[in-house]
């Protein structure tokens, strides 16, 4: 007995049973995400049916190894969506966070800019964000211009309530999915009705916004009917499985971008985004720092110079093993970075004793603080200190010299999380919640220490 935990990631489909009766996550593993479909530079979609067949095929061989299952949990990328006709046939593609065709022009102007012009961000006051390239409202507003029949009689998905649609057939999204759209209202903890008219969604059914995680449905399989719950974001996944304490610890999740978070009591909307958490609280976030795809630049210039020199082929551990040690301090002759590689940065200052491997990295990692450190500071509540830092994300944890650089300019200690995939402890902690073991998410705090990784599930791919 115990949960399947599914974490639906941007480049992989994480897995794992959730045991909470032996404290223990078993056969945790991991699966590729579909290659998006080819087009336009802007786009960035997969298609849906493709995901789908993925889940399902990894809830049918749990179900063979395990027999019975106490529930399904999920958490899931953020902000993209799926559009399905009334037999719950898509009609879209997943349009994923990362595609960016409100940036594409049409009379003259980008999408966006036609948004900022219709006045969308005036009915945004509470949306916890704001109008901007990848949002999936904005991405929204393109796509019902495009697809025939536009919005009316048809189901609006996140990621999250298509799987829970496939598996239940009802429409139900967590509020912190539903948030991430930026077509609901936090406060209030509802969709945003007058902005989804204002884009021309009106038409469309939006999802059941679910503010707890009671059962959605049931997953029924060869006699097996398996209660399904809410789909989580995968940002509160993830700093809910840091054990992070709100108001006095920051959670930093690099992957292939950088994330900083920090929950509080209350909804302040300051210079970064808010996001709905658990219990009421909120999480203010910085999205978009640099993070791995950044650093990946540098390993990958490195790599190409040592192969060039030597004529030998470098494995990308061994870049990583260098990249990741804590580089030493330098003096005036730094250099001057700006480390935002992946969208064009600049290194600056070079003279002819200046440029070695030892100054680029202590001037990347040192700005990369500055940056995470201003962060900080711009979404920390007036009067509040953080003490402590709690790593996650492969980009960080796996980044000695990273991590105790940033940690250096913000004046924190630091600490990595718990264990790798930090999520599926975020979801192991809901699951103590649904069955009853635990009342309040602070006592799942002291129940989700030191739990056993126990690697693998006989037979499961």
């Amino acid at each position: 007995m115990g949960y399947f935990a599914l974490d639906i990631g941007s480049s992989f489909i994480k897995y794992a049973v959730l045991d909470i009766e032996n404290r223990q996550i078993r056969g945790k593993g991991k699966t590729a995400m579909p290659s998006p479909v080819s087009g336009r530079a802007t786009r960035y979609e997969i298609r849906a049916e493709e995901i789908w067949n993925i889940v399902e095929m990894l809830t049918e061989q749990i179900l063979r190894k395990e027999k019975v299952l106490d529930g399904i949990l999920l958490c899931t990328q953020m902000q993209g969506f799926v559009i399905l006709n009334e037999n719950s046939e898509a009609v879209t593609s997943y349009i994923s966070w990362q595609d960016n065709r409100c940036l594409e022009c049409h009379d003259g102007k980008t999408w966006l800019q036609e948004m900022e012009d219709m006045g969308c961000d005036r009915l945004m006051e509470h949306s916890g964000v704001r109008l901007r390239a990848g949002l999936g409202m904005c991405n929204l507003y393109v796509t019902l211009r495009e697809i025939q029949g536009g919005a009316e009689g048809r189901w609006f998905c996140t990621l999250g309530s298509y799987i829970i649609r496939k598996m239940t057939g009802n429409h139900i999204c967590h509020i912190t999915n539903g948030a991430a759209t930026g077509l609901a209202d936090i406060v209030e903890r509802q969709w945003n009705h007058p902005l989804i008219e204002k884009i021309g969604a009106g038409g469309l059914r939006f999802p059941e916004l679910a503010l707890e995680m009671e059962c959605c449905g049931y997953y029924e399989s060869e006699g097996n009917r398996i209660p399904v719950y809410p789909d989580i974001g995968d940002h509160q996944a993830c700093v809910l499985g840091s054990m992070v304490r709100p108001e006095q610890d920051v959670n930093i999740n690099i992957g292939t971008a950088g994330l900083l978070g920090i929950v509080t009591d209350a909804y302040r909307q300051g210079e970064g985004e808010v996001r709905p958490y658990f219990g009421n609280q909120y999480l203010n976030t910085v999205r978009g720092l640099c993070g791995g795809r950044d650093l990946k630049c540098i390993a990958g210039f490195i790599k190409d110079s040592v192969e060039a020199v030597t004529g030998q082929k470098v494995r990308p551990k061994e870049i990583w093993d260098v990249i990741g040690r804590i580089p030493e301090r330098e003096g005036s002759d730094a250099l001057e970075i700006e480390p935002e590689f992946y969208q064009g940065g600049r290194i600056a200052g070079i003279t002819h004793g200046n440029f070695t491997l030892n100054s680029l990295l202590d001037a990347v990692y040192r700005q990369m603080g500055r940056q995470y450190h201003r962060a900080l500071m711009s979404v920390l509540p007036t009067g509040n200190r953080v003490s402590r830092i709690v790593y996650s994300g492969g980009a960080a944890t796996s980044n000695q010299g990273l991590m105790t650089r940033i940690a250096e300019e913000t004046g924190c200690r630091w600490q990595r999380a718990l264990m790798e995939d930090e999520s599926l402890l975020g979801l192991y902690r809901m699951a103590l919640l649904i069955s009853g073991r635990c009342k309040t998410m602070e006592e799942t705090s002291a129940l989700a220490q030191n739990i056993e990784i126990v690697k693998e599930i006989s037979g499961l791919t």
